[in-house]
């Protein structure tokens, strides 16, 4: 064998498949390298998902350690990969053959140090490749947990609250003043409003109805809101001086905190700094809101003392660079934002933001050329609800990842900087109704690049309500662009009308990608559209929202809420070959008011991730609410997919000018050349345990990404996404048409399993996961069998509960205590109600009588306590909370069949996959849904099957069922399953009474 003398540039290309072979790190074949140009790092592998960089010197070479220091600092202050490895390689290695430099690895003793963003003593440390790895381990475990975030949300958390306490408690007598003033600033004046009494006039019908009827938010003292309106105005300074301390250090021609503060007479010089930084650089949206809440401090000894501390804070925060270009400032932020102190409102968990992300802009799923500055610029990000700016956020650090990753690997230099400019100045929209959620979505992107100056950013304050009534970006529906009375960053244009006029406009561009957690409110029970408004107002704005879906014809609707509406708006800007992103409630899958919605994204698009949560410790994925929600990445078809005629093809859409005048024009998008077309099914990921950290979200976002998905039809098993021996994720894979044929049965269970068994009972087969063989059953829909009784607000506009005796019998609620048996006797009377309830129309109680029936099945439950789906009485009778249900041929035996086959574990099974949920195990089952949904056609049962069925039940009928978690061990419900085997010639059924009876929506207890 040929010996030769190694440079330094072999051995890490050597030392880096040494790592891959045992196991290390993730070395790919062509391993990811510079050959040797300084500009980029030497190599790039994977470590537990994250990228990490290798830095070598060669200890024969003059200043080593020092070089290697200076190396692994810069790639993470380019942001290139969030840990660095930096080895120093004995001389004799030089000498050693490349085949045989594995094996020295294994036998060498090397000098080495591993450095993260939130980690940054460097020090050297001596071992073998073992060392190594536990070194990496526990950089890696810093990592994850986010011990800097944790740290610098306590200090700036300290200083917020400080400033608030500061001027509502030591300011005296003048506090109140200063609250009131900030307040302007902040455009959040205190509007106190009565609480309406009753319930909501503007109920939605009940068959539109999916979520919870949540009671009005307690209204705010005006002690309490102006305590809100201080601690974001803390939140405001704090960051106009973290950010100031920032430029100031790149050489800005900016003053530092210190400076500032020792030329005495506080917040005065604070405003004049700022307003330097305003005239000579900008960052309007940061300083400008800042230098308006300073402006209002008092000049005195407690707003001495309270900058002072403001200033420390600053300082120790600003001492943590690395890490503010990892989005640790908007992982602060949010960390103060989800105490619900700040603005009030649900924001995108930082790491369901990230996941969402990873997916939306999978590089695997663009024909984009990564690596080319000039074509990434290009695309165009928007979110029309955009908060403080998590998405956004998100976004950017996704689309420089990939940057990153396709510059390494084609062996040039990754122009990082050059693209946070782009990103902020170009490629990413944000749109929001408060100007200091809009400050917050400044920062943080100004935050990620502190040393580059931007010239504008396009982020809008956009108005809401007002004397026009405005919309915020739903006005986008009517326009391009809206008119605003101000914009954050001063872009002015010139416009006529009657006169001249200097007005400012928010542009909403043609996109590649629209991400959005827009706002969750709707129209029935007391969650009200634009609550938070004056009532007089709100009913306005609530009349031109109506009037714009109609005048627009949105595929939209209001009782869903405003999720749905900001999705038919954001539709007709997506470029064909774009993508759609979205957090919404989980009710979208299934539930009636969400049809609308599900059949614009059927149509124009194709679903590529779905992704739930069965975690009963968090069903959702924004803060400060408990509703169960989804994430959602669909890929707007080309026209050729599409399968429309010309002029109803995705990429063809009218916008009328503004006010309506002129005739509206018709807009191409031609089809985006970043976008793959090919659909390659939907991936589901049911996650186990909800992503918690960045960590998780990236360890599902990668393994959903590359995994070859096991598919849910006609496959076994399931996909594991695990970290470490904790297992996150069940995936698998669905075809488009099945998908778009029933949305939530991929996503009913945690359980692969159950979802398969569910699908092959759907198409008539009873599988079940031990079984040779799937056995045929013959089913029907339940409306085929008989006709749903009215819903409880129809019987609520005809009748008054009565202590007295009637003949209108009823079965009143749905107590898990006393509920426990098939059979039951109606517990209540009705009389008929003499006058209409206030705001709806009288119903006749001769109308709503004939649709009473003694069969009842639930319609709303917690599938956590509740015993029964259904229920038998000896008479007719109307409920509140129970669908009446009567067959269109009565006959006994068959209602005691069905009776009995609607609590068994097939039934639970099927109807899990139709119902809305809204928290978890709190569900409900709507009529539409309901009729459709496939029961055991009891019209074709022989005689035989009948007695089966109806002994089975009249032994059963009296007997006491457990709650649905104890289902497994149900000795009641184990004969009821019994029953239906051997009446229909089944396996047992016990597996799938197990699998069930585990599911977290079932026992609220994780896998």
């Amino acid at each position: 064998m040929i010996r030769t003398i190694s440079r330094q540039e072999v051995l890490n290309i050597a030392f880096a498949k040494t790592l891959h072979s045992c196991e290390i790190v993730v070395a790919p074949e062509s391993i990811i390298h510079a050959n040797g140009r300084r500009s980029i790092p030497d190599v790039i592998v994977r470590y537990r998902h994250f990228f990490a960089t290798i830095e070598g010197e060669i200890d024969d070479q003059v200043d080593a350690e020092r070089k290697v220091k200076e190396a692994v600092i810069r790639r993470l202050e380019q942001g290139i990969a969030p840990l660095s490895i930096g080895v120093i390689y004995p001389a004799q290695l030089r000498n050693v053959p490349f085949d045989d430099l594995p094996l020295e690895f294994l036998r060498s003793q090397l000098r080495f140090t591993v450095l993260t963003i939130a980690q940054r003593e460097l020090r050297f440390v001596q071992g073998g490749l073992n060392h190594l790895r536990d070194v990496l381990a526990r950089a890696y475990d810093h990592l994850a947990h986010e011990e800097e975030v944790t740290l610098a949300a306590g200090i700036v958390d300290s200083a917020v609250e400080e400033f608030a306490q500061t001027v509502l408690g030591q300011l005296g007598e003048h506090g109140l003043a200063v609250a009131r003033a900030i307040a302007e600033v902040l455009e959040m004046p205190y509007q106190p409003e009565r609480r309406r009494k009753g319930k909501a006039t503007q109920a939605a019908d009940e068959a539109d109805d999916e979520t919870e009827e949540t009671p009005l938010p307690r209204l705010r003292s005006e002690s309490e809101h102006y305590n809100a309106v201080c601690h974001i105005g803390g939140l405001a300074v704090m960051n106009a001086l973290i950010f100031q301390e920032l430029l100031a250090q790149h050489g800005q021609d900016v003053k530092t905190l210190t400076q500032v503060q020792s030329e005495g007479a506080p917040p005065l010089n604070f405003a004049e700094a700022w307003q330097h930084i305003l005239e000579r650089i900008n960052y309007y949206p940061i300083f400008h809101l800042a230098q308006g809440v300073v402006k209002n401090l008092p000049a005195s000894e407690p707003t001495s003392n309270l900058l002072r501390t403001m200033v420390r804070a600053a300082l120790n925060v600003a001492a943590m660079k690395s890490a503010l270009q990892h989005d640790l400032m908007g992982r602060v932020y949010h960390r103060l934002l989800a105490q619900a102190k700040y603005l009030g409102a649900y924001y995108t968990s930082v790491p369901a933001a990230i996941l969402l992300l990873m997916l939306a802009l999978n590089p695997k799923r663009w024909d984009a050329a990564w690596h080319d500055l000039d074509a990434v610029r290009q695309l165009r990000v928007a979110d029309l609800a955009c908060g403080s700016g998590t998405l956004l956020m998100a976004a950017a650090d996704v689309i420089t990842g990939n940057h990153v990753e396709a510059s390494a690997r084609m062996g040039i230099t990754p122009r990082r900087a050059d693209l946070q400019k782009a990103l902020a100045e170009e490629m990413l929209y944000g749109y929001d109704v408060l100007a200091s959620a809009v400050h917050l979505t400044a920062s943080t992107l100004a935050l990620r690049a502190p040393e580059q100056t931007f010239e504008r950013m396009n982020l809008f304050v956009l108005p809401l309500g007002g004397e026009e009534a405005q919309l915020g970006s739903l006005e986008f529906a009517n326009a391009f662009q809206i008119a605003l009375p101000q914009d954050l960053f001063g872009s002015a244009v010139q416009v006529t009308g009657a006169g001249e006029q200097l007005v400012y406009q928010a542009p909403l561009p043609k996109l590649d990608l629209c991400v959005m957690n827009p706002p969750f409110v709707r129209s029935s029970g007391g969650n009200l559209l634009f609550g938070s408004l004056p009532q007089g107002q709100r009913q306005e704005m609530q009349q031109r929202l109506q009037r714009l879906i109609r005048q627009r014809n949105l595929s939209a609707s209001i009782t869903a809420g405003l999720g749905s509406v900001f999705v038919a708006v954001a539709h007709p800007y997506i470029k064909e070959g774009g993508r759609i992103a979205l957090i919404l409630p989980k009710a979208l899958l299934s539930g009636v008011a969400w049809a609308k919605t599900r059949e614009l994204l059927k149509q124009h698009y194709r679903l590529e991730y779905v992704v739930v949560s069965h975690d009963p410790e968090q069903w959702n994925f924004s803060y400060n609410t408990e509703l169960s929600e989804v994430l959602l990445v669909a890929r707007k078809v080309t026209a050729d997919e599409s399968g429309l005629p010309e002029g109803e093809r995705p990429d063809l859409y009218a916008i009328p000018k503004p006010k309506g005048n002129g005739t509206p024009t018709v807009y191409t998008i031609r089809r985006n050349p970043l976008a793959k077309v090919e659909s390659e099914g939907v991936v589901v990921v049911n996650l186990r345990r909800n992503v918690q950290t960045a960590m998780d979200a990236l360890v599902v976002a990668w393994q959903a990404r590359d995994s070859d998905h096991v598919p849910l039809i006609d496959g076994q098993g399931y996909t594991e996404i695990s970290y470490g021996e904790v297992q996150l994720a069940e995936s698998c894979r669905v075809p488009d048409e099945v998908m778009m044929e029933n949305w939530l049965l991929p996503c009913a269970f945690a359980q692969t399993d159950l979802a398969r068994a569910a699908y092959y009972l759907l198409q008539g087969e009873v599988w079940i996961p031990d079984a040779a063989r799937r056995s045929p059953i013959r089913l029907c829909s339940l409306g085929e069998l008989g006709v749903l009784g009215p819903d409880s607000r129809d019987i609520e506009d005809g009748f008054v509960p009565s202590k007295a005796r009637t003949l209108f019998a009823a079965f009143w609620g749905h107590d898990s205590s006393t509920v426990v048996t098939i059979a039951q006797e109606p517990n209540r009377y009705l009389a008929p109600r003499p006058t209409p309830l206030p705001g709806r129309r009288l119903r006749r109680a001769v109308d709503l009588a004939p649709q009473a029936g003694r069969l009842l099945i639930g319609r709303r439950m917690h599938l956590n306590t509740q015993r029964l789906f259904a229920i038998y009485l000896p008479r007719p009778a109307l409920s509140n909370v129970w669908w009446s249900f009567s067959l269109h041929a009565p006959n006994e035996r068959r209602e005691k069949a069905l009776t009995l086959w609607l609590n068994s574990t097939l039934h639970i099974l099927l109807a899990l996959t139709a119902r809305v949920e809204t928290r978890g195990a709190w569900v409900k089952f709507n009529k539409p849904t309901l009729a459709a949904l496939p029961v055991l056609d009891v019209r074709l049962l022989t005689e035989w099957q009948l007695d089966v069925l109806t002994q089975a039940y009249d032994e059963l009928c009296q007997q006491t069922l457990e709650p649905f978690p104890k289902m497994e061990d149900d000795s009641v419900r184990i004969k009821i399953d019994k029953a239906v085997s051997e009446a229909l010639g089944l396996p047992d059924l016990g597996g799938l009474r197990m699998l069930l009876g585990q599911e977290p929506v079932i026992s609220l207890k994780r896998l």
